[in-house]
């Protein structure tokens, strides 16, 4: 497992990168292979937080990112294959409507992994704590307290009167 401190190498091959390719294909291996993937990133030390630029920059994450990019385009024709790697001022307007598309897809397919990555990991967060009824009626009041009171054209017909009998609801329910 890789220290924090360890930069990988593009042209290394992660362990996880052939089923990635498998994953990034549209029949029924593809599903075996995203779970095979994920637990062979999870073994190799992979963070949730690299799956995203904003969320992780370092050296190690735009490795993971490059990698889990070429393998996604592996698993596609050599057609897709071929257009993601021209130049994209070299190809005609069609193609280049194509290419985008395909390179969406790219971030599409990182986002499925993540998600799975994400579904993967351990809950932490413990039980949450049950709202007393108490509790959700003031704050469902304070809400709409608020919301009448920025509003620019509020849709009741006394405003002031309704605002009252809010108020008064939330005595009653407090009590």
């Amino acid at each position: 497992m890789p220290t924090n401190n360890e930069v990988v190498e593009v042209n290394e091959v992660p362990t996880w990168a052939p089923h990635a390719t498998i994953a990034s294909r549209k029949d029924e291996d593809a599903k075996v292979a995203m779970s095979k993937a994920i637990d062979a990133m999870k073994a190799d030390g992979v963070k949730l937080a690299w799956f995203r630029k904003k969320d992780d920059d370092s050296e190690k994450a735009k490795a993971f990112r490059e990698h889990l990019k070429v393998a996604i385009i592996a698993g596609w024709s050599q057609s897709k294959q071929k257009l993601l790697a021209t130049p994209t001022n070299a190809l005609s307007p069609a193609k280049k409507k194509a290419k985008k598309y395909q390179q969406q897809q790219i971030g599409s397919k990182i986002g499925n992994f993540r998600d799975a990555f994400l579904a993967r990991m351990p809950n932490t967060s413990g039980p949450k704590e049950k709202t007393t009824d108490k509790k959700f009626v003031d704050t469902r009041i304070d809400q709409m307290l608020n919301r009448l009171r920025n509003a620019e054209k509020p849709r009741v017909s006394d405003l002031a009167k309704f605002i009252e009998l809010m108020e008064q609801a939330k005595k009653l329910m407090l009590n």
